[in-house]
């Protein structure tokens, strides 16, 4: 059995993209909300019957209004450390971006971040990168500006390493064809399923882990700042 992680932000249309493929098998969230929990596995056989069938997985989202990024992270960690353990192979991970974001802005651009570091450099050539969304913009011409600066600054250098670019157009037939594209490649090893099963290390002391740690530490001394400057002022 071969396995794909479906990553991103909260939102950006992880189910509905896994929806395309076992269509129904996910719900898909009105809003920001994320309606994905936990790691959830759908099933799904590409092209006709005796296509060959892939395992998906919806991962739940970072930038979830109503969880911390940590406890996220731990969910998808314990999955990816599970996977590992049980031999099951990893093919590829589909990172999905919303055109319809304005900027790579602060949490966006961290939780990139984090998962460059939770892929590890030599994993890049099994990330698909995709933007989605597009029908949701009022002028085309703004979406393939987004769509240039994404490739300049931010995902050059994970397609130097051999990361696929797409757009997603929403349709069945692509999404098929992005899965068949990650299925033809060597299974993939993540660093940070090195670091938890083989380093034994716990998620705190990961590459990934730290970059969540550093930004609740953060959050922490913004909230302890704000609340000296409230007491001087009363």
């Amino acid at each position: 059995q071969s396995m794909i992680l479906v990553m991103g932000v909260t939102g950006v249309g992880k189910s509905f993209f896994i929806n395309k493929l076992a269509e129904g098998m996910v719900q898909e969230g009105p809003g920001l909300k994320s309606q994905t929990q936990r790691p959830e596995i759908v099933k799904a056989t590409i092209g006709d019957a005796h296509g060959p069938e892939v395992a998906l997985v919806d991962t739940p989202g970072f930038d979830d209004s109503a969880r911390p990024d940590g406890e996220i992270l731990d969910e998808i960690s314990r999955f990816l450390a599970l996977q590992y353990i049980l031999g099951i192979e990893l093919k590829g991970i589909i990172y999905l971006h919303r055109i319809t974001d304005n900027k790579m802005q602060g949490n966006a651009y961290r939780y990139f971040k984090m998962f460059q570091r939770l892929c590890g450099e030599h994993a890049f050539q099994n990330v698909v990168l995709l933007t989605t969304m597009w029908d949701q913009l009022k002028d085309e011409a703004v979406g393939y500006e987004r769509d240039q600066e994404l490739r300049q600054d931010y995902w050059n250098m994970m397609e130097e390493k051999g990361s696929y670019i797409g757009m997603f157009d929403g349709s069945h037939e692509m999404a098929e064809s992005i899965v068949l594209r990650l299925l033809g490649k060597q299974p993939v090893t993540l660093d940070i399923q090195v670091e938890l099963v083989e380093g034994n290390q716990s998620l705190e002391e990961t590459s990934a882990g730290k970059l969540v740690a550093s930004s609740v530490e953060v959050k922490l001394h913004q909230a302890t700042r704000e609340a000296d400057e409230l007491e001087r002022e009363l």
